[in-house]
């Protein structure tokens, strides 16, 4: 029986009942940037944390639970994140990206990426003509549902067959669910990233970022850049969003219940002209959540 996200927030199934580290249910921060080993070729399988650590590695395995994926990778921050992954790209490549996409990716977008070749087309991705924008360097479409700040709603699952039709990655930014909400790679897309600072960690102590993907080739891509440019997750911080995760599920359901009452509240001032909030039904994006999504988050 498969079991369910509550669960997978709490431990693996692979740990359960292991008592590798002196029984312990919180998994140890392994605070080391080095390794001891038993002799010359006998290696513990950690070399130097920063290529890889068994905190960060814990974490990884618990993200990539929760998205359904066979692979995730922990950084220190979002935009370090979403930065990590333009990487993958050469220049001269084209991106369709979420007009309505948080500040901060725009502006990595704007004034960091452009600079290294790479195009960019944004566009309303849940009502703009997506497949009319394809050119043939395009490599990507790139979005965010819901998107921040103005909550646009898309249909993954039908900008996953547009993208699979043209052979382009879709690339689903799913912080404001969590993997609690919507699980994008489910939905056809091929990588997800995370703002872990948001829900995943869920305390206001840390920052972190996350891509997940079942993609092979992009997974060997990342994992050299990553060990390449240092960017890992240091274990302190790995280990405060692990203990996040844990109450993942209660936060999700008591956020989203106060707002839409809050939703609902502000509809009624006289102040108020117009609400966005895809959890009201007067909202174009409210039947979306028939296609996969178990909530509205937020």
């Amino acid at each position: 029986m498969e079991r369910g996200i509550n669960t997978r927030c709490l431990h693996l199934e692979e740990t359960e009942g292991k008592t590798d580290n002196y029984g312990a249910l919180s998994y140890p921060i392994y605070q080391t940037a080095t390794y001891a080993h038993a002799g010359v070729g006998k290696s513990t399988g950690y070399d130097y944390s920063r290529l890889q650590n068994p905190t960060r590695e814990q974490l990884e395995k618990v993200v990539a639970s929760l998205e359904g994926s066979i692979d995730a990778f922990a950084l220190s921050s979002g935009m370090a994140a979403i930065t990590l992954l333009m990487e993958i790209f050469k220049p001269g490549d084209h991106i369709i990206a979420e007009a309505d996409l948080y500040g901060g990716s725009v502006r990595l977008f704007d004034n960091v990426s452009k600079k290294n070749g790479y195009e960019f087309t944004y566009l309303n991705c849940s009502r703009d003509d997506i497949e009319g924008a394809i050119k043939e360097n395009t490599k990507a479409v790139y979005i965010e549902t819901p998107t921040n700040p103005m909550m646009n709603v898309s249909d993954i699952s039908k900008i996953a067959e547009i993208a699979k039709r043209h052979g382009l990655y879709l690339i689903v930014d799913n912080t404001f669910l969590s993997p609690y909400f919507q699980n994008p790679l489910k939905l056809g897309a091929d990588i997800v990233i995370h703002s872990g600072t948001k829900f995943l960690g869920g305390h206001n102590d840390t920052l972190a970022g996350f891509i997940v993907t079942n993609n092979e080739e992009v997974q060997e891509k990342l994992r050299f850049i990553i060990k390449t440019t240092g960017a890992g997750l240091a274990p302190f911080d790995c280990w405060l969003i692990l203990r996040g995760i844990k109450t993942l599920g209660i936060r999700m359901e008591r956020s989203q219940e106060n707002a839409i009452k809050i939703a609902n509240w502000l509809k009624e001032q006289p102040v108020v002209k117009h609400v966005y909030y895809p959890g009201l039904q007067e909202h174009p994006g409210y039947e979306i959540r028939k296609t996969g999504i178990a909530g509205y988050g937020l």
